[in-house]
């Protein structure tokens, strides 16, 4: 619903101390697995106009850029970006691409979402052995035309 979409995180009080852990690709970031979608026909232009990109939208393409990521896909990451795309990494260093190293066995938080006017605000938390982060991205429509939205940023912050 979209009133769960729109929930805030609950704020987690964290012993944990943010230490630098070695990361790498897990396969299973998510304790449930997700349902593909099955593809539909698309209708004549003239007779259906395009829906609106919706929060429920920006979860999808976020649980994809996070399967992605933890997964090692660079393909699939690099159809995600375009020229507008920086990532910060939990060090500071910005890259204008979303592949590199993720946590060793991560546990992924609820998935919060808010329209900021057609561009999407997407909040979680990561958890890992060691470690935590809030994991912050800003998705955008594409500047191509097409009906389907870009990271065109991602942040990686610490938590203790």
């Amino acid at each position: 619903s979209a009133s769960a979409s729109h929930a805030t995180a609950t704020n987690e009080a964290s012993t944990d101390e943010a230490t630098t852990s070695t990361f790498r690709s897990h396969p299973s970031v998510f304790s449930a697995p997700t349902e593909a979608t099955e593809p539909t026909e698309a209708a004549p232009a003239s007779s259906v106009s395009e829906p609106a990109i919706t929060t429920e939208d920006a979860v999808a393409r976020e649980r994809e850029f996070i399967l992605a990521w933890t997964g090692g896909d660079e393909e699939a990451l690099a159809s995600m970006t375009n020229e507008r795309t920086t990532r910060i990494w939990p060090g500071g260093g910005a890259t204008t691409t979303l592949a590199g190293p993720s946590p060793t066995s991560p546990s992924i938080g609820r998935i919060d979402a808010h329209d900021l006017g057609g561009s999407f605000l997407t909040r979680y938390r990561v958890r890992w052995e060691g470690g935590a982060s809030l994991e912050s991205s800003v998705w955008a429509p594409a500047t191509s035309g097409e009906a389907r939205l870009v990271m065109v940023h991602h942040q990686s912050t610490l938590i203790g």
